[in-house]
């Protein structure tokens, strides 16, 4: 499999796309990074013809942002078309919605129910987020 990773931040090598290349590469997967100044990665790649529903892109959760950030993050890719697939930062506990969240994605449960109604949401103690 092709493999294409974008950099949008920084001028520094971003380490969790390291990581997530060298898994790639472990797995035997061709790796290309790209480092652009402007986030338009999508339209980078739909311009070179690859289609959206055939894109799924990383998304780091639980790093110095909100869940309620971390949502619109999710919302503005699947809108495009594009499947998410989350990570949390550093393999976090701390907050139970976070891993809720990405079972929620990771698992595609968003195509049949909200996150709202998502069983192990509804069990999370303090339960507070505005999507």
């Amino acid at each position: 499999m092709k493999v294409l990773l974008i950099q949008i931040d920084g001028k520094m090598p971003n380490l969790a796309l390291m990581k997530i290349s060298a898994w790639h590469k472990k797995k035997g997967d061709e790796v290309f990074l790209q480092h652009v100044t402007q986030p338009d990665g999508i339209e980078i790649l739909t311009k070179a013809g690859v289609a959206p529903h055939h894109l799924m892109f990383y998304e780091l959760v639980g790093f110095n942002t909100t869940f309620e950030e971390d949502y619109h993050r999710f919302e503005v890719l699947t809108k495009k078309g594009i499947k998410p697939f989350i990570m949390i930062y550093n393999n976090r506990k701390d907050q139970p919605i976070l891993r809720h969240f990405a079972r929620w994605v990771n698992k595609r449960y968003y195509k049949v129910c909200e996150f709202r109604n998502y069983k192990p949401a509804r069990d999370v103690k303090n339960l507070t987020f505005s999507v």
